[in-house]
């Protein structure tokens, strides 16, 4: 007898990689006109324009700056979101979203604007990291602190070599750590409350 092939079913996880990739392309296919529109605007915030919190972490800077931030939040959610379930990682990017949404309006009102991923995805793998160390697996314990120092790196030093070049556009690194803070403190309560709430 012959075997019939399973029909690939996209597991939860990757569902929420799919609407947030294709969320970041439909942004970016709209070129300069869209960016403006969405990106994080301080004088457009003032005027209401409240849904800038959310759609700056959707645009970027050009298409090398989506597809490396969607590259990372691919590797972030298969190789330490699996034990995790998708309702807190959605939790984890929107907290840290978020955080570096009100750390740049209330510490920094001289960054006037600012796009991308990378502020929620620093603040996702801090999250996902303290999640998989407290409650599953201690060995991630060197990549707490290798991200620590990157961090401290750029809050004394500025952005990483290169990753301006590559990003094609300034580098906002006090995102990063405004991000990476929100999903810290994202997991220390997710944690405190109940580790078994946070499995699938």
């Amino acid at each position: 007898m012959g075997t019939t092939a399973k029909a690939f079913v996209p597991t939860p996880a990757a569902w929420l990689f799919l609407v947030l990739a294709g969320l970041c392309l439909m942004a970016q296919a709209g070129g300069q006109s869209w960016q403006e529109l969405l990106e994080y605007q301080r004088m457009g915030l003032e005027q209401g324009q409240l849904w800038r919190l959310f759609s700056a972490h959707l645009v970027h800077l050009g298409w090398a700056h989506a597809l490396m931030n969607l590259l990372a939040l691919g590797l972030l959610i298969a190789l330490f979101g699996t034990p995790i379930s998708p309702r807190v990682l959605v939790l984890l990017l929107a907290v840290s979203a978020l955080a570096v949404d009100a750390g740049l309006w209330f510490l920094h009102p001289e960054i006037l604007w600012y796009v991308g991923l990378s502020g929620a995805l620093h603040g996702l793998l801090a999250g996902l990291l303290l999640l998989q160390w407290t409650i599953w697996n201690r060995r991630y314990l060197w990549l707490i602190l290798l991200l620590s120092v990157k961090l401290v790196w750029e809050f004394v030093g500025g952005p990483l070599p290169v990753t301006a070049e590559i990003a094609g556009g300034p580098v906002v690194s006090q995102a990063h750590l405004f991000g990476a803070l929100g999903g810290t403190l994202a997991a220390l309560a997710f944690s405190v409350m109940s580790g078994r709430t946070l499995k699938k």
